[in-house]
């Protein structure tokens, strides 16, 4: 969409690692093996208008809520803390 232009150039010139899936309608488990396997710290869930992006919760491997930080503190974005 069109938040990876913005968020890749702002975790290079912040010195932060950025990790994005090459492909659309990645399986979830594959995203979550991907991201643990690359160490990744947060997932960023950019979002439109629609209801249920908005109400989007990702998961960890055993089913469990990830962490929301900055809760509604941004609009079109959520920060999850990712659990291992």
């Amino acid at each position: 969409n069109g938040y990876f232009p913005n968020a890749s150039r702002i975790a290079y010139h912040s010195g932060l690692q950025y990790y994005n899936m090459p492909y659309a309608n990645t399986p979830y488990n594959e995203l979550l093996d991907d991201m643990k396997r690359y160490k990744v710290d947060y997932y960023l869930h950019f979002y439109g208008t629609e209801v249920s992006a908005q109400n989007f919760v990702p998961k960890d491997a055993n089913g469990n809520d990830l962490e929301e930080l900055f809760k509604g503190r941004f609009e079109g974005l959520k920060v999850f803390k990712m659990a291992y």
